[in-house]
């Protein structure tokens, strides 16, 4: 195996005047933004009012960030939560749950939950998969109460607000 190859030595030239005007142009206005931005992140540290709501700033001390070369602020958008989090779908074994406990108006053993969905879509769900999904929901405090050990029901009729 050959080692890493060293790149081919290509001849330098002489500049031109016109190309290295250009070139320090180029240079001079890239510090130029670098030097705008550094003076809005300033200005947004310095009035937290004044930032976006989806702006995260973070400042760095000056002096780790020359040493690094790293930005001395670093500026980045705060991620928005997904459009379908805490949406169920009907589909899955959670929403089949949902359905059948709206069915039958009372709270089931998880045995009973399962030969019900069983029974619904002609799949059974694993045991052990759905009770711990509706144990995190349980912990949770949403959509689903635990009355009595492996039996569920769900929280709105423990809140009495039974449609």
């Amino acid at each position: 195996m050959l080692g890493k190859m060293a790149r081919p030595k290509v001849p330098t030239r002489q500049k031109t005047l016109d190309e290295a005007i250009i070139e320090n142009q180029r240079l001079a206005d890239f510090y130029k933004a670098k030097v705008d931005i550094l003076l809005e992140a300033k200005r947004l540290i310095a009035h937290p009012d004044l930032r976006p709501t989806n702006v995260i700033i973070k400042p760095k001390p000056a002096s780790i960030a020359l040493a690094t070369r790293a930005p001395i602020v670093t500026v980045r958008r705060a991620r928005r939560a997904h459009p379908k989090k805490n949406q169920i779908s009907p589909t899955g074994s959670i929403g089949h749950s949902v359905a059948v406990l709206e069915e039958t108006g009372a709270p089931l053993h998880i045995v009973k939950l399962l030969n019900a969905i069983e029974a619904r879509t002609g799949k059974r769900p694993a045991q052990h998969s759905l009770v711990g999904a509706i144990s995190q929901y349980v912990r949770e405090g949403r959509i689903f109460y635990r009355p009595l050990p492996n039996t569920f029901g769900l929280l709105k009729w423990q809140k009495g607000q039974v449609s």
